[in-house]
C-alpha cells in the first residue's frame, strides 16, 4: 500500500468520525432544545392535544381503530398523548420520537452511502422539519410515530442483504399499510425512486412494476372486501393533517375517531 493510499484512508477515517460526533452532537443538541421548548413554551399545544383526545383501556374502545387501516397507529398515539398532561412527560415523548426519527435518517444515509460532509445537514434538516410541523395544534403523537415507523421500515429494508429479505420486507406492505394507514405511501415513494437511481438495466423496471401492482391490488382488497373505505380515505388517513382533511370531501365528522 502507497503512503498516499494510507494517508488518504486516514483523511476518509478522521472525516467519518469527525461527522459522526458532529450529527451526535446536534441529535443530542436537538433533543434538549426539544424538550426545554414544549416543556416552557408547548405548554398550550400539549395541554390541547391531550384535552382534546380520548383514550379508553377497553376492548370496544380498540374496536373502533381496528376496523380501518391506520387505526391502530392513531389508537398508539393516542395512547401516547394521554401523558402529556404531565408536560415535562408530553416534551420528552415528543423530543424523543423527533431523535429518533434522526438517528434513522443516520442509518439510512449511510445505507445509502452517503457523504459524511452532508449526512448532518440532512439529519438536522429531517428532525428539524418534524419539529416545526409539531408546533402545530393539529399535528398529532401518531404523525410522529408515523414517520418513525416508516423510516424504520425503509432502514430495514436498505439493511437487507439476502434476496429473499429484500422481497420480503416490501412484501410486508398490507400489515404496515393496516397499522400506518397511508404513512405506508412514503415508502412506497422511496422504494420506487431508489429502485430507478440505483439499479441499472432494463429490468431496473421490474421491481417498481411488481411493486406497484401489489400496492394497487391491496388497495382494491382492502377497499372493497376487508374495510370497506372509499379511496379516498385510504389515501389520506392518517397522513394528512385534520385541519387539512375537514376541507376534503373525504372527511366525516361521525367517522373521526381520532379526537372527540
Amino acid at each position: 500500500m502507497s503512503r498516499k493510499s494510507t494517508v488518504k484512508d486516514n483523511s476518509s477515517k478522521a472525516e467519518t468520525v469527525t461527522g459522526g460526533s458532529a450529527v451526535y452532537a446536534a441529535l443530542s443538541l436537538l433533543f434538549i432544545i426539544g424538550t426545554f421548548y414544549f416543556y416552557f413554551f408547548g405548554r398550550g399545544l400539549l395541554i390541547h392535544q391531550e384535552s382534546n383526545t380520548l383514550f379508553i383501556f377497553s376492548g370496544e374502545y380498540l374496536g373502533k381503530f381496528v376496523t380501518r387501516p391506520g387505526g391502530l397507529l392513531v389508537y398508539a398515539g393516542s395512547f401516547l398523548t394521554q401523558f402529556y398532561e404531565a408536560t415535562v412527560t408530553g416534551a420528552i415523548i415528543i423530543s424523543v420520537l423527533i431523535t429518533a426519527s434522526g438517528l434513522i435518517m443516520l442509518g439510512i444515509l449511510k445505507a445509502l452511502k452517503a457523504s459524511m460532509t452532508v449526512i448532518p445537514l440532512l439529519i438536522v434538516l429531517t428532525s428539524g422539519t418534524l419539529m416545526l410541523f409539531q408546533v402545530r395544534y393539529d399535528f398529532q403523537a401518531y404523525h410522529l410515530l408515523g414517520f418513525v415507523i416508516i423510516m424504520a421500515w425503509i432502514l430495514v429494508s436498505l439493511s437487507a442483504r439476502r434476496k429473499v429479505s429484500r422481497l420480503i420486507i416490501p412484501g410486508l406492505f398490507p400489515l404496515v399499510f393496516y397499522v400506518c394507514g397511508s404513512f405506508a405511501f412514503i415508502f412506497t415513494i422511496f422504494y420506487l425512486v431508489c429502485n430507478l437511481m440505483y439499479l441499472r438495466g432494463r429490468s431496473r423496471w421490474l421491481p417498481g412494476f411488481a411493486f406497484t401492482a401489489y400496492m394497487l391490488v391491496t388497495l382494491i382488497l382492502f377497499r372493497n372486501f376487508l374495510f370497506f373505505q372509499t379511496t379516498g380515505k385510504l389515501l389520506l388517513y392518517p397522513l394528512f393533517l385534520n385541519e387539512t382533511i375537514r376541507l376534503t370531501m373525504f372527511h366525516s365528522e361521525k367517522e373521526d375517531i381520532a379526537t372527540v
